[in-house]
C-alpha cells in the first residue's frame, strides 16, 4: 500500500496532462488505494523507507502540490537552495493559521508531507467529502 501512495503523485501528473474531466485529484487516486479507512494507520518511516527507492516520486510530489486547488490542505514545495518545505494554510473559521517546516532532507519532507496529507484526506473522508 506505502508503494502505491507514494506513486500516487507520478499518475496524479500523468493524469493532468492532457487535462480533462476525467483528471482525478490526489485525494480520489489516494481514496481508491483504499487508505483513508479511520483503522489504516500509514507510519511516516515507512513512507520514508519507501521513497528512498524512489527519489524521482519526491519531485513528483513537489509538482503534484503546486498543482493542488485547495490553499486549505497541506503543501509541499523545494527551492532554490536545496530545501524542502512542507506548510499548512488552513482556514479555521475564517482565522487562517500557517505553519511550515524547513527540512534539508527531501525524503524526510516528502514522507512528512505524505503522512499529513493522508490525515487531511482522512479528516475530509470521515466528514463525507
Amino acid at each position: 500500500m506505502i508503494k502505491e501512495i507514494i506513486n500516487v503523485a507520478g499518475k496524479f501528473i500523468e493524469n493532468i496532462k492532457p487535462l480533462t474531466l476525467a483528471s482525478k485529484s490526489t485525494y480520489r487516486l489516494i481514496k481508491e488505494i483504499g487508505c483513508l479507512d479511520s483503522s489504516i494507520q500509514i507510519n511516516e518511516i515507512d513512507v520514508y523507507n519507501e521513497l528512498l527507492k524512489c527519489p524521482e516520486c519526491i519531485m513528483q510530489w513537489v509538482e503534484a502540490s503546486g498543482n493542488q486547488k485547495d490553499g486549505d490542505s497541506w503543501h509541499f514545495g523545494a527551492n532554490t537552495n536545496g530545501k524542502y518545505w512542507v506548510s499548512r494554510l488552513a482556514n479555521e473559521n475564517e482565522n487562517r493559521s500557517y505553519q511550515q517546516t524547513i527540512y534539508t532532507d527531501g525524503n524526510k519532507a516528502c514522507a512528512n508531507f505524505i503522512t499529513h496529507l493522508i490525515e487531511y484526506y482522512k479528516e475530509l473522508y470521515q466528514e463525507g467529502v
